[in-house]
């Protein structure tokens, strides 16, 4: 129940907060809420919801030789 009252709570910020014309982002895809969830209602204002994202890579091995690099850098610099 909780976890419902927490998705709805999601979706319904994520579908109202609106991006500016202005801003460089988009909105690549959405996901419309299921049927079977009903609104019981605002979240407790003190609430804290522990939300983790995760982005695809498309250039994993670009990613990887940055990641690389940057480690051996601070090792060489470590070093000395």
């Amino acid at each position: 129940m909780q976890n419902t009252i927490l998705l709805l709570l999601i979706s319904f910020v994520i579908s109202t907060a609106g991006i500016t014309p202005r801003s460089p982002h988009s909105i690549k895809e959405t996901h419309l809420i299921p049927r079977q969830w009903k609104a019981v209602g605002r979240a407790p204002a003190g609430y804290m919801l522990n939300l983790q994202i995760g982005l695809k890579q498309n250039q994993f091995h670009k990613l990887e030789r940055h990641l690389y690099e940057g480690t051996i850098v601070s090792l060489l610099k470590h070093e000395q």
